[in-house]
C-alpha cells in the first residue's frame, strides 16, 4: 500500500479526478475536493446507476486502506465489481425526516386560491420532503422553482452538483450561482457547460470558462432558494452526516469480509505436493501444487494428496456488522424500535413516545428552520411564476405552517371515540370527522361532509323504518293463523260479549 493511500482521504481518492476534470477550469478548482465530499455522501443517496458505480467507486477507495491493490490479482481488484454497496441511508432519512409525511397546513397572510394551486400543481410538499432528506445529509441543498414546457417544477440540487460565487467580504452573501450541464457528444463522451446566474445576468460557459451565452436575468433575482441546517464557520456549505456514512462503509467493508468467508471456506482445497509435472486436475476447486518438499537430510518426502478447509466465521463477523451498526445509528438519535427487530407485539403508545422523544427533538428543530426556509422561498416562487406564467400571484406573503404530528398508535376503538367527541365539541369539522372513517376523494369541504351525513342518516332511518313495519306485519300474520287453528276451541267475543262473527265464520266443525 503506497503512502499517497495513506493520506489521501476515501471520498478524495474516488471523485477528486472526475471533479477536476470538469471545474478544473473555473474559479472553483481549489473546491475539488469539497465537491468529491459531497458526492461521497450523495451516492448513497441515490438509485441511478451513476450511483451504483459511484458507490462501488468509493467502497474500492475504503477497502484500500485494508486491502493490497497494486496488483490486478489483489482480493479487491478481482472482486471489484461485486464489491457490496448496500445503502441504508434513504430509509434513515425517512425516518430522521417526518415533517411532509403529511402535507403541513399553510394559512397564507395575502389569502389567494391561486397560491394554493400553484403549489399543488408544483407538488411543493413532495419536493420539500426530497430537500429534507438531502439537506439534512449533506447539510445545504438548492431549491430551484421552474417553468418546463408551461409546467411549474422544482429542482432540488445537492452540493456536489452546484457551486457559489460570494462577495470577498460576506462569505454568506451570494453574487453568482454555477451549474454544471453533461451534453453528451456524438461519441457518447460527457461534454460540460456550465449555466451562470447573477441577478442581473444569465449566462452559458463552456467548459474552459468562455463565454458561449449572454442575456439579460428576466427574473432581477437569482432563481433558487438555499435550505441549510447548520452555518459553517469555514465555508457557505457546511458539513454534513458524514458520520452515517462512515457507518454505511464500515457496514459494508464488513459484508465484504462476510462474503469472502463464506467463498474461502464453504469449499475445499486440494494441496498436491511432491507430484511434479504430472499433470493432476481435480474440480470444481482448484488444485495448489507444492514441488520440492523435503524433511530431515533434505529428502523429498513422498508425493500426498490433502484437503484442507478454512475456518468459517461468518456468524461471528454477521453479529459483529449487526452490534456496530445500530451503535452507529443509535448515535444519530434514531429509537431502539426502528433499529432493532420487532420481536411481534407493538410498543404502547406511552412507550413509543418516549422511544422517540429525540428523534421528536429532532424534528421539533428542523420544523423551525423550515419554517424560516418556507418563507424565503415563497417570493423566488412567486418571482418565477409570475414572470413565465403571469399568474399574478402576491409577490410578499407571509405564511404560517402547523405541521401534522405523526399518529401515535390507539386501540380503534378507542379512536373512534375520540374522534366523535371531538366532533361533538366542535373541536374538528365535518369533513376531518367523515375522512378519518371513509377515504372519499369528493369529500372535500364541511359542507360536502355534512349531506353526506344527512344522507346516509335518512336512508338508516328508511332502513329502520322498514325493517319495522316488515316485523310488525309478520307478527299480525302470525298470530291470525294461531286464532284459525285454536279457533275449535274457544271463541274471541266482541265488548259487549257477543261472538265475534268473524271468529265463527272460520270456526271449523268439532
Amino acid at each position: 500500500m503506497s503512502t499517497t493511500i495513506n493520506r489521501t482521504s476515501d471520498h478524495i481518492r474516488a471523485f477528486a479526478l472526475p471533479f477536476s476534470v470538469i471545474w478544473g477550469a473555473t474559479p472553483f478548482a481549489s473546491e475539488v475536493n469539497n465537491l468529491a465530499y459531497f458526492r461521497a455522501l450523495t451516492s448513497f443517496l441515490g438509485s441511478e446507476a451513476d450511483d451504483l458505480s459511484d458507490r462501488r467507486k468509493l467502497m474500492y477507495a475504503y477497502l484500500q486502506n485494508d486491502f493490497a491493490s497494486d496488483n490486478q490479482e489483489d482480493t479487491i481488484n478481482q472482486l471489484y465489481n461485486i464489491i457490496p454497496t448496500e445503502e441504508s441511508i434513504s430509509r434513515i432519512m425517512r425516518n430522521l425526516c417526518g415533517l411532509y409525511t403529511q402535507s403541513p397546513n399553510r394559512k397564507f397572510e395575502v389569502p389567494n386560491p391561486k397560491i394554493e394551486e400553484a403549489y399543488k400543481t408544483a407538488s411543493v410538499n413532495n419536493a420539500f420532503k426530497i430537500a429534507h432528506r438531502t439537506a439534512k445529509l449533506c447539510n445545504t441543498v438548492l431549491v430551484m422553482p421552474t417553468v418546463r414546457d408551461g409546467k411549474i417544477e422544482i429542482d432540488i440540487l445537492p452540493p456536489d452538483l452546484f457551486r457559489f460565487a460570494t462577495d470577498p467580504k460576506d462569505y454568506r452573501k451570494i453574487t453568482e450561482l454555477w451549474i454544471p450541464i453533461n451534453s453528451p457528444d456524438a461519441a457518447g463522451n460527457p461534454r460540460y457547460t456550465f449555466k451562470v446566474w447573477r441577478a442581473d445576468s444569465y449566462r452559458t460557459l463552456d467548459s474552459e470558462g468562455r463565454e458561449t451565452g449572454y442575456e439579460k436575468n428576466k427574473y432581477g433575482i437569482i432563481p433558487a432558494c438555499v435550505l441549510q441546517f447548520n452555518s459553517s464557520r469555514t465555508d457557505f456549505y457546511g458539513g454534513g452526516m458524514w458520520d452515517l456514512l462512515s457507518a454505511v462503509l464500515d457496514d459494508n467493508k464488513l459484508c465484504f469480509l462476510a462474503n469472502n468467508d463464506v467463498v474461502y471456506t464453504a469449499f475445499s482445497v486440494w494441496i498436491a505436493t511432491n507430484f511434479g509435472k504430472e499433470n493432476i486436475k481435480i474440480s470444481p476447486n482448484r488444485l495448489l501444487k507444492v514441488d520440492k518438499v523435503t524433511a530431515g537430510e533434505g529428502f523429498e518426502i513422498a508425493p500426498s494428496l490433502q484437503s484442507i478447509s478454512g475456518n468459517a466465521a461468518f456468524m461471528e463477523i454477521e453479529q459483529l456488522r449487526d452490534v456496530r451498526y445500530k451503535k452507529a445509528l443509535r448515535k444519530m438519535g434514531l429509537p431502539e424500535s426502528l433499529i432493532s427487530a420487532n420481536p411481534g407485539l407493538a410498543p404502547s403508545g406511552v412507550a413509543m413516545q418516549i422511544d422517540r422523544q429525540e428523534l421528536m427533538e429532532i424534528r421539533s428543530e428542523d420544523a423551525e428552520v423550515f419554517r424560516k426556509f418556507e418563507n424565503d422561498f415563497y417570493p423566488v416562487f412567486a418571482k418565477v411564476i409570475n414572470t413565465d406564467l403571469g399568474l399574478g400571484l402576491p409577490e410578499i406573503c407571509n405564511i404560517g405552517i402547523d405541521y401534522i404530528e405523526p399518529q401515535q398508535y390507539i386501540e380503534p376503538a378507542a379512536e373512534q371515540a375520540s374522534k366523535q367527541l371531538q366532533f361533538d365539541f366542535g373541536i374538528i369539522g365535518a369533513k376531518d370527522f367523515v375522512n378519518y372513517f371513509v377515504k372519499n376523494e369528493l369529500i372535500t369541504t364541511d359542507e360536502e361532509a355534512i349531506n353526506y351525513l344527512i344522507k346516509n342518516r335518512e336512508l338508516l332511518e328508511k332502513l329502520n323504518t322498514n325493517g319495522k313495519s316488515t316485523t310488525n306485519n309478520s307478527s299480525q300474520t302470525a298470530g291470525g293463523d294461531n286464532a284459525k287453528v285454536s279457533g275449535g276451541n274457544q271463541q274471541d267475543e266482541t265488548a259487549n260479549g257477543e261472538p265475534n262473527p268473524t271468529d265463527i265464520q272460520v270456526q271449523k266443525p268439532v
